[in-house]
């Protein structure tokens, strides 16, 4: 704080600068010149927000592992790349279960909800990723959530910010609540007709590929991904065999190495 008070008088570098700056400002957010006891209360929160952050994420995990869809006729495989349907096989040989097990781990979860033809079963893994920590069970969120919230809320006054939105945006390039407003306001005018016609162009492909009902979130990205393929002869499957584990990590380094030797 010394330094720092004082950092126009000294001949600082822009370097030296900006790390004096950015230190102290990270000692300042996290609570260092509030009194005594709003020390202590700063100090308190943090912990218990600490703990529930980590218990939030212990829940979504817990939901996460606790779910599996279990399919035994290979008829419900329709549409899965082999390499989906080899790694559901895994899966239920690894549980000693017959059939099929595909998880909410995203490797399982992303190629189902993209490809599967069945889609009672897409509204189900969907549904249950979706609602990860909002079962009333032993994982739930809810009053987690709430908690963290006010916890947040409560660290922002004790700095003196209105709320946790300014305090988190001091440090942002947004810079304050009002200036973020007007740049979502200006993403979303920019977005959104091209985000509807979009939708309008999967709807369309949908229903003339027999869908006669009102599209649902479990059914967009299994026509977006069919209609990408119509229109561009993309499909993502496709480039798999060259983003093995091994390829990826010669050719990361290999670039690296020309760039910085």
């Amino acid at each position: 704080k010394s330094v720092y008070d004082q950092r126009e008088k000294l001949n600082l570098t822009q370097e030296q600068k900006m790390l004096l700056e950015e230190t102290y400002k990270s000692f300042v957010r996290n609570g260092v010149n509030l009194n005594t006891d709003d020390k202590k209360s700063f100090a308190k929160n943090s912990e218990e927000l600490s703990k529930l952050t980590q218990l939030f994420n212990q829940n979504v995990l817990a939901d996460n592992n606790d779910y599996i869809l279990h399919v035994t006729k290979e008829s419900d495989l329709s549409g899965l790349p082999a390499n989906a349907i080899a790694a559901a096989r895994e899966e239920a040989e690894s549980r000693k279960m017959e059939g099929w097990v595909f998880t909410l781990a995203y490797p399982s979860y992303g190629p189902f909800i993209t490809n599967a033809d069945n889609r009672s079963l897409r509204e189900q893994i969907w549904k249950a990723y979706n609602s990860r920590g909002n079962h009333g069970n032993a994982n739930d969120n809810n009053e987690i959530i709430h908690k963290i919230t006010e916890l947040r809320y409560q660290q922002a006054k004790l700095l003196g910010y209105h709320d946790y939105t300014e305090y988190v945006l001091t440090d942002r390039m947004a810079e304050n609540p009002q200036k973020l407003s007007d740049f979502m306001r200006q993403l979303i005018d920019a977005s959104l007709p091209a985000a509807r016609q979009d939708l309008r162009e999967v709807q369309e492909y949908a229903k003339r590929h027999g869908a006669n009902f009102e599209l649902q979130r479990w059914d967009f990205s299994y026509y977006s991904e069919k209609l990408k393929q119509q229109k561009y002869s993309f499909d993502a499957e496709l480039l798999r065999p060259y983003f093995q584990l091994e390829n990826v990590r010669r050719g990361i380094f290999d670039l690296y190495g020309r760039l910085y030797g």
